[in-house]
């Protein structure tokens, strides 16, 4: 079947052209490392509430074996990426921007790799109903692997709901699925390498994701600065034989990847601030996602490894790695060649230089959200020195929200967060277009993100002091209404006492005169028998 590729008829708003520097990580298969000296588990890897453990310590654990079921509404499973000893349960440094420690799972390796039992067979997912697949690809813990980490699940459950529910709500059906694989950040390869090296397995997913959902169409949307990539999942698609599944290539502008920002490029449509891509009948899925539900539901595989580019110009060899989820970063690094000069500081971000996060140091372990490990030397990772804005205007020009950052700069900065959010603060992905073209230097995202989070705080306190007033209002409701009640009770009582003693009172006045009564009868009787 002949497959065109299909130009991406629109572009969003904003955006920015940034060096991709991809192709030293890109220039070699993807390898996979070994197993890793020890394995460390965070239990929150994902959005929502963090994992419940299973296990405890000394306990011995196979591959693919559940450490920690998902908690609450918002979870997801937690396995082992292979067989070994439990050996801790406690606090950990985990990939986070503030530096903190969270509860993880200690894993030692036997080095036997040995799994659970599994079926033989690949799974044919056509011959299963869509409840069983959603429960497969929740019980894999797969969550998504773009950045967000909500679980997969719950996104597909939601796209359900959407077909039965679209009416009621005057919605559109869902009709489309939106594969991701822009992957606009500079120096992020994962994804490249993953639909160059896996583009049939990545086809069978985005089958799977059609079963569920009953889209009638795919969209399959690559940057054009892939061009292995559009020719391995083109050579693909002509295999696969399914009309659905059209390829795009999208220009390559920073941040293209961004779920709004795509489906305006595909379809010329705006997703509403607070909306969602289901809100039009769009459902996006991260191609790193697609090949996890693959994986699950076909191979039985739980989430227990991903694709982590390792760059930088402070590692000897950048490439793209399989990791295991647990293993140490200074592992990926020592893989890789290590640092190129240990004598050197270095910086390490998880994710790309726009986005990422700093990581305080390299012995925290990959997890669910790493896509990428980007070690700098200082020189080229120093922040230079900040100066007054110049009101340019050029950070309103990129910005893909549409906003007025230089406008939100100023009212995060005298933290009159009322006017902030009039300003629309929370529209803000932090995609750090502006902080790149800022020609002083400010770090507007640092500002943004701290303004967000203090109104987050103010909004919590809020509903603390809410929740606090409705407790003490319906405490004094029940207070009074025990008092009603008591109150009424005692009245009662009161009128049963009145009315039995009225009642004794009149039993006694009838007795007495009665008594009465006889006493003159046996009186007139004696003084009748007196006179005769």
């Amino acid at each position: 079947m002949d497959v065109p590729l299909r130009e991406a008829p629109y572009r969003f708003t904003g955006g920015i052209e940034v060096n991709a520097n991809k192709d030293e990580s890109t220039a070699d298969r993807i390898r996979h490392t070994p197993i890793p000296g020890q394995i460390i588990l965070p239990l929150r890897q994902h959005s929502g509430n963090a994992a419940t453990p299973l296990v405890s310590i000394g306990e011995q654990v196979l591959k693919g074996q559940l450490l920690a079921a998902a908690h609450g509404s918002v979870s997801a499973n937690i396995h082992a990426p292979t067989s070994g000893m439990i050996v801790a349960i406690s606090d950990y440094p985990v990939p986070h921007p503030s530096n903190l420690s969270d509860t993880c799972i200690r894993l030692i390796p036997d080095g036997m790799d040995m799994w659970i039992e599994r079926p033989v067979t690949e799974r044919d997912y056509k011959n299963l109903d869509n409840q069983t697949i959603i429960e497969i690809i929740r019980k894999h813990g797969i969550v998504g692997l773009g950045g967000a980490v909500f679980p997969t699940e719950i996104k597909l459950k939601n796209s359900q709901d959407n077909r039965i529910s679209a009416n009621q709500k005057n919605l559109p059906d869902l009709h489309t699925v939106v594969i991701n694989g822009a992957e606009c950040e500079p120096y992020i390869s994962c994804d490249d390498k993953l639909m160059q090296e896996y583009a049939d397995d990545l086809l069978e997913g985005i089958g799977i994701v059609l079963q569920i959902t009953g889209a009638e169409r795919c969209m399959f949307a690559i940057e054009n600065n892939k061009p292995e990539a559009l020719r391995f999942v083109k050579q693909a698609l002509r295999e696969y034989n399914d009309a659905r599944i059209e390829l795009y290539s999208l220009p390559s502008l920073y941040p293209q990847g961004g779920e709004k920002q795509l489906i305006q490029s595909l379809t010329g449509k705006e997703i509403s601030p607070n909306g969602l891509p289901l809100d039009l009948g769009y459902l996006m899925l991260n191609v790193g996602t697609i090949k996890a539900i693959r994986d699950a539901v076909i191979d039985d595989m739980p989430l227990i490894s991903r694709v982590v580019t390792v760059t930088g110009d402070g590692i000897k060899f950048p490439q793209n790695v399989m990791a295991m989820l647990g293993t140490p970063v200074s592992e990926l690094i020592e893989f890789c060649g290590g640092y190129k000069d240990k004598q050197q500081l270095h910086q390490l971000i998880m994710g790309g230089s726009l986005m990422g996060i700093s990581l305080h140091s390299d012995a925290v372990p990959v997890v669910k959200a790493m896509n990428c490990v980007l070690v700098s030397t200082r020189k080229n990772t120093q922040p230079k020195q900040a100066l007054a804005c110049i009101r340019c205007g050029e950070c309103a020009q990129v910005c893909p929200a549409g906003l007025l950052p230089q406008q939100l700069y100023w009212y995060s900065q005298a933290k009159n967060y009322h006017e902030a959010q009039r300003f629309n603060l929370a529209d803000c992905i932090e995609c750090g277009a502006c902080d790149y073209v800022c020609p002083s230097h400010i770090p507007l995202v640092q500002y943004f993100r701290h303004a967000k989070s203090e109104i987050r705080q103010r909004d919590e306190q809020i509903r603390l002091a809410e929740q606090a007033k409705m407790r003490f209002e319906k405490r004094e409701q029940r207070l009074e209404k025990i008092a009603t009640q008591r109150a009424e009770r005692l009245a009662a009582k009161k009128a049963r006492t009145q009315k039995l003693a009225s009642k004794d009172s009149s039993a006694i006045d009838e007795i007495m005169q009665r008594v009465k009564q006889r006493k003159s009868s046996n009186t007139d009787r004696n003084n009748s028998g007196d006179a005769n």
